[in-house]
């Protein structure tokens, strides 16, 4: 291991002297026209959250058990510390901060939530699917504190009955 490097968490070697940043795929995913103004904010919000590594650092020598440190931004960027080597996936890296539960958690407000589903006669086939995949991905974005209802819809006027 090189200066710096230590064996850290799953026997990873781990770079304690800096951080590792990483970008969501949805930003190289970004039309020709936004990339220069989505570069700016980019390249702005990796030089505001550089002052990060010394926090990070600070915290482990408070804390040696404190394993992993982790800042993710609205806008896709993550700072990991200690910083690891990139393991390119397999398959099609669709990782966003974004979408882990503890970011969800921690940006957004408790929810109270009713889904109505209408389950009548008249729809069937891929329509009922995609409705139910709303479903699904709408229950995903909640954490412990939400509170929700889905309830369904069967004839025309009756009233709703929860599910």
């Amino acid at each position: 291991m090189g200066r710096g490097e230590e064996k850290h968490h799953l026997s990873l070697p781990a770079n304690i002297t800096g951080t590792l940043c990483s970008l969501s795929q949805q930003l190289s995913c970004s039309p020709p026209w936004a990339l220069s103004l989505t570069a700016t904010v980019i390249l702005n919000e990796l030089n505001w959250t550089q002052a990060l590594e010394d926090v990070f650092i600070e915290n482990r020598k408070e804390d040696p058990s404190l394993l992993w440190q982790v800042f993710g931004s609205a806008t896709g960027v993550t700072r990991y510390y200690p910083a690891t080597p990139w393991r390119a996936p397999n398959k099609i890296d669709l990782y966003d901060v974004r979408r882990r539960p503890w970011y969800i958690q921690g940006a957004s407000s408790p929810k109270d939530m009713v889904i109505i589903v209408d389950v009548s006669g008249s729809v069937s086939g891929l329509t009922l699917k995609l409705m139910k995949t709303s479903v699904y991905e709408m229950l995903d974005t909640l954490s412990d504190d939400d509170y929700v209802n889905v309830a369904s819809q069967e004839n025309g006027h009756s009233g709703l009955g929860c599910t």
